[in-house]
């Protein structure tokens, strides 16, 4: 159970537990009221273990970026400003969500060098970075059994784009064979995801 009392509320500024309430004071001036949590006598289980263990690593990743990476707490520092989230919280989330590898939209691929490849890729704070591979296909002749840094063909960054979310990676030159594109995409919080996708045969 949980009930936001708004600012000049009749509790005014009183903080902690009272009963079976636990109330908190955010930063923007209102109250957060929750039922106290009673710890179960269960063990936990290893999903449950798994979730603490990853909610400490968020924690320690938050006061790392506030100590370390003045740039990158910037960030959270503006998306916590007007709300009741602090720069912390927003870190934590950060870490608990990585980003998503929407749309490879590889319509504009020809097989030649300046053809577009555009990524569709989000997070809840700020996707830092998108890099993109060219790799021969594992179908190809040869490349059976080959690693993807065997089988590179070219790669590089993506570029953000002016349109909300979409990265663009321009292919360096032509390519003669069947393709597999790789695309990973990193968060501040450093939270990598990978997605691949066959090219068009050129």
């Amino acid at each position: 159970m949980m009930a936001k009392i708004r600012k000049m509320s009749a509790l005014g500024r009183l903080s902690g537990k009272i009963g079976e309430l636990v109330i908190r004071n955010t930063k923007g001036g209102n109250q957060i009221v929750t039922q106290r949590q009673v710890k179960s006598e269960k063990p936990r289980s290893p999903k449950q273990l798994a979730n603490q263990k990853r909610f400490d690593l968020a924690t320690w990743h938050a006061k790392r970026t506030c100590r370390d990476r003045p740039e990158d707490w910037k960030v959270y520092q503006r998306l916590a400003e007007g709300t009741d989230r602090s720069a912390h919280n927003i870190a934590i989330s950060d870490y608990m969500k990585p980003p998503v590898i929407g749309d490879i939209d590889v319509s504009g691929y020809r097989g030649r060098k300046d053809d577009i490849i555009r990524i569709t890729a989000k997070d809840n704070v700020k996707v830092a970075r998108v890099m993109v591979r060219l790799l021969r296909h594992k179908g190809e002749e040869g490349m059976e059994g080959k690693s993807a840094n065997q089988r590179l063909i070219e790669g590089g960054a993506a570029k953000p784009t002016k349109e909300d979310e979409i990265w663009c990676y321009t292919v360096r030159g032509d390519v003669q064979c069947k393709v597999e594109v790789e695309v990973r995409a990193w968060d501040l919080a450093r939270n990598e995801v990978v997605e691949t996708k066959d090219m068009p045969t050129a």
